[in-house]
């Protein structure tokens, strides 16, 4: 029989001993267990007294009579995230997901967990989008590709940016610009700004492609945010931004990694010519 429960502070190091979430698929949930154990959030930033509480959501683990079998991450932005562990243990987080207060939004785990949890979901999450999701990662000594100038965003880059997101969630996800919250959005970017987390490439002082270093841990860096103005497409900005942005992470951390959808072949070519290599296929799903 499986049992599923919360995972407390006191059972993380042995989580953390699990060779599976080791691996570099896992490095979101790796990272997030870490700051658990230290009782601070994962730095997303480059201001050293940040200290804030974890709250980015809770770690459920399903064990069974030999011990650990699956890791299920239920965040607070109404996503969660399947670990290692066997298959079969994936329906048992479904009682879980489904007694969340707000349902999800969007979901990301290996293949065949994600197909058997889905099946338990089905009834009451109808399914929007259920594509392959490459992770790609690179790590310190690898090859990058060719780099370029890069630099932080600023205040004077908002309106830009804030068309930027919107198109790539309507290029990417099919998401409507129009159902956004703009207030959200705008204060979403500031803050990623703030925490110097954005970077710009430019051209004659025109930003024409721009990312995230997202979660950044012990366990790694996660690029995420791809975008090129449509007229600059074709040019290698991508490509060259996200080495350089690779390269200002591997000073400090082991690997970096970052997600695409299968179907998105020009970005998957860009970042594989910018040295990242593809080390897991997983599934994400968007409910309706």
């Amino acid at each position: 029989m499986t049992v599923v429960r919360r995972l407390e502070p006191s059972d993380i190091p042995a989580v953390l001993s699990w060779d599976a979430i080791r691996d570099p698929s896992h490095l979101f949930l790796a990272n997030l267990l870490e700051a658990a154990l230290e009782g601070e959030r994962p730095s997303f930033s480059r201001l050293p007294h940040r200290r804030e509480p974890v709250s980015e959501g809770r770690f459920l683990a399903a064990y069974g009579e030999g011990g650990l079998e699956g890791l299920c991450f239920l965040g607070s932005k109404r996503l969660f995230v399947l670990g290692p562990g066997y298959p079969s243990a994936a329906s048992a987080f479904a009682p879980e997901i489904l007694a969340e207060r707000e349902s999800p939004r969007i979901g990301l785990g290996p293949p065949e967990s994600m197909t058997i949890l889905l099946l338990r979901l089905q009834a009451e999450l109808p399914v929007r989008l259920l594509r392959s999701q490459p992770f790609l990662a690179v790590s310190r000594g690898d090859p990058l590709g060719e780099t370029l100038p890069i630099r932080p965003a600023q205040p004077d880059d908002l309106a830009w940016l804030v068309e930027a997101n919107l198109r790539l969630n309507a290029e990417d996800l099919g998401i409507d610009p129009g159902r956004v919250d703009r207030r959200g959005l705008c204060a979403q970017i500031e803050r990623r700004m703030l925490e110097g987390r954005t970077r710009l490439a430019e051209v004659s002082g025109v930003p024409v492609a721009k990312l995230e270093i997202g979660q950044r841990g012990p366990h790694g860096a996660l690029i995420e945010g791809v975008y090129t103005r449509p007229e600059s497409r074709g040019r290698g900005f991508a490509r060259r931004l996200v080495a350089s942005a690779a390269a200002e992470c591997l000073e400090t951390h082991p690997r970096v990694g970052l997600h695409v959808g299968r179907d998105n072949e020009r970005a998957l070519r860009a970042y594989e010519a910018a040295g990242f290599r593809e080390v897991a296929d997983l599934r994400l799903v968007l409910f309706a």
